[in-house]
């Protein structure tokens, strides 16, 4: 039996790069973008959620009903602290909402698989409704999580309230001590996808944050490629491990 791994990201640019390596095909049509592929024994189906809690929220309700057996929330982050650096991939061992202050534990067994395979633990991930715009935004946050996102919890949630074990893994796009050269989330549209036609406009009327918008961008391509990397190995691995599971169960129940 194959092992169902649903794994989200926010934008198709966060997802890139695992597209570039790996054969992705177009999945049934839904009002969110799919993709599906395999590795091994694993049937793997990735989403595009969207930008921000309430668009991934939605997504994931709708995805979970495919039943999978494990889910990945996947992305970029920022970092809250120093030590944290462009392209580090890290699980974080819980989430929390900023807003709520509610928290939600990651899968034991799925953490356990990624700490094996090398990547950085993480305590906690923080989870907002915004984007962090600047390095005095999140140093404010530092003391709360190690890094911050938009749509983990929603994903965790939605992942825990069905029975779903479920892990978030991320790559750090920018630093503690960096501004963000704009404010994407203005930039967004109906679905929170990012909108580019806003974003050059506001660059025509700004052009002084071309350099570091451009930097962003590069450091982001770096982040995502890393992140990419990961997923493919540890998907692999975690599936030998499900499906060995699987067998002895049924091999229990005979």
């Amino acid at each position: 039996m194959a092992v169902k791994i649903l794994i989200t990201f926010a934008l198709e640019t966060e997802f890139a790069p695992w597209r570039r390596v790996r054969s992705f095909g177009g999945g049934a049509g839904m009002a969110f973008p799919v993709y599906e592929s395999a590795i091994g024994d694993a049937a793997m189906r990735v989403v595009l959620t969207g930008v921000g809690p309430m668009h991934a929220q939605r997504v994931a309700a709708e995805a979970l009903k495919w039943k999978p057996d494990m889910c990945i929330s996947s992305g970029l982050a920022g970092a809250l602290r120093s030590d944290l650096g462009i392209g580090d991939v890290f699980f974080a061992r819980s989430v929390k909402e900023l807003e709520s202050g509610r928290t939600i534990g990651c899968s034991p067994e799925l953490a356990a698989a990624a700490q094996k395979l090398g990547v950085g633990l993480m305590e906690q991930l923080l989870s907002t409704s915004s984007m962090v715009l600047t390095a005095e935004g999140k140093a404010r946050l530092g003391s709360m999580a190690e890094a911050v996102d938009m749509e983990s919890f929603s994903v965790l949630a939605e992942a825990n309230a069905q029975g779903v074990p479920a892990i978030a893994v991320r790559a750090i796009s920018d630093s503690a001590d960096e501004n963000l050269p704009m404010d994407f989330q203005s930039f967004l549209n109906e679905r929170g996808s990012l909108d580019r036609s806003k974003v050059a406009r506001a660059l025509a009327r700004a052009p002084y944050k071309l350099p570091g918008l451009v930097r962003l961008g590069r450091n982001a391509k770096r982040a995502a490629t890393r992140l990419a990397q990961f997923l493919d190995v540890y998907v692999a691995d975690i599936t030998k491990h499900s499906a060995s599971q699987m067998e002895m169960a049924e091999a229990y129940h005979k």
